[in-house]
């Protein structure tokens, strides 16, 4: 593994000190930089990705205490460490205890030891190269949060531990499954069909990704997905008929090509509706987000019903996306544990919204219309 660059910056106008500070300080993997002013060196700290400051007490312009306490005010500098360089006479503890109360993090005493000096910044950048190995686990740990929690949600557990369970007004759910699956299930070696199941719920994770979507998580061979949350908006309803239909005509090629080859195709449904729900992360371990409410059930609800290769959505759904899909009415479908729902497939966007007929490809005049809401 290459370690990076280790940058040290040192002030001194002195010309010999500084040179000779600099022969105690080479090393591999190190970078020096010099000033002979601190006016200087807080433009090279401007320039250039500096770790560590070692400055004189005494400069032409500005003491050693004005520079750290510029470094210790400045957000961008802040975290550089600093060295003070001062002298043995009578306000030798003084200068210390200043220095390190307003920034500096050590302290060298004039002429300064070699081993000393090479000690300390061993120190310091063992130090450097630990905060380095801790952002990049922490970069790592918000990674996942973010990949398991939708983004606001993931800054709200890391600000607060745990997020707040938020009820949503209106929101759209979808709900996918595959048509035959149990068939399949008992035909196909179980790692062959785990695959499977992976591939298509990678390609239907990146669909989503492109609208404002988020994935609540796959059931068997169920793929839950909402929209409208953690943030809302407007559009929810569009958004999950438009990503509905691009995983349909997915589906629809994935078909043709295993027909092709002589193997069995996979055939899907989806089912979406429209409506409140409560949504957020509940328990201790293995986090997740969630939601619940009689929207999901009713969604899971117009999966189970729906037909073949087809979307299928509610009557609240339709009323969101009416004005700009083409559905057809299928009438009035009972659903179990809910009664009788009036269902509606959508077979795609409307001529005037699309160049593609049947298409989920917006045209640049519905682009408009979606950016607007």
């Amino acid at each position: 593994m290459v370690l990076p660059r280790f940058n040290i910056l040192l002030i001194d106008n002195d010309l010999d000190d500084l040179k000779a500070l600099e022969g105690f300080l080479t090393a591999k993997n190190r970078h020096i930089f010099k000033s002979y002013s601190g006016e200087e060196g807080m433009k090279m700290l401007e320039k250039e990705n500096i770790h560590l400051v070692i400055t004189d007490q005494v400069q032409p312009d500005m003491d050693g205490f004005e520079f750290i306490e510029m470094l210790e005010s400045n957000p961008a500098t802040r975290n550089v460490f600093a060295l003070l360089i001062t002298r043995m006479d009578d306000q030798l503890n003084e200068n210390i205890a200043y220095s390190l109360t307003h920034g500096a993090v050590d302290y060298l005493i004039k002429p300064v030891p070699r081993l000393i000096a090479q000690a300390k910044v061993q120190v310091f950048e063992k130090l450097y190269f630990k905060r380095l190995d801790l952002e990049e686990k922490n970069r790592k740990i918000q990674e996942l949060l973010r990949n398991i929690l939708p983004e606001s949600t993931a800054e709200e557990m890391t600000k607060l531990g745990k997020p707040k369970v938020r009820s949503y007004a209106s929101a759209s759910v979808l709900f996918s499954d595959f048509v035959g699956f149990s068939h399949k299930a008992k035909n196909m070696d179980a790692i062959d069909l785990v695959k499977q199941l992976d591939y298509y719920f990678i390609s239907f994770d990146k669909i989503i990704s492109k609208y404002p979507i988020e994935k609540i998580k796959t059931i068997g061979d169920a793929y839950m997905c909402a929209s409208g949350l953690p943030i809302h908006n407007r559009r929810h309803a569009i958004d999950m008929t438009l990503a509905a239909l691009e995983m349909k005509t997915f589906m629809e090629k994935e078909a043709d090509m295993k027909i092709t080859i002589g193997e069995d195709p996979w055939r899907i449904r989806f089912g979406i509706h429209t409506g409140e729900l409560v949504a957020g992360v509940v328990g201790m371990k293995k986090w997740s987000y969630d939601i619940w409410g009689h929207t999901v059930n009713t969604a899971k609800r117009l999966e189970n019903a729906a037909e073949q290769g087809m979307v299928n959505i509610s009557h609240s759904t339709y009323r969101e996306i009416e004005t700009y899909f083409i559905c057809e009415y299928r009438g009035k479908v009972e659903a179990k544990h809910i009664g009788e729902i009036d269902m509606y497939n959508v077979i795609g966007l409307k001529p005037e919204y699309t160049d593609i007929p049947t298409s989920y490809h917006p045209n640049e005049c519905f682009q408009k219309i979606l950016a607007a809401l």
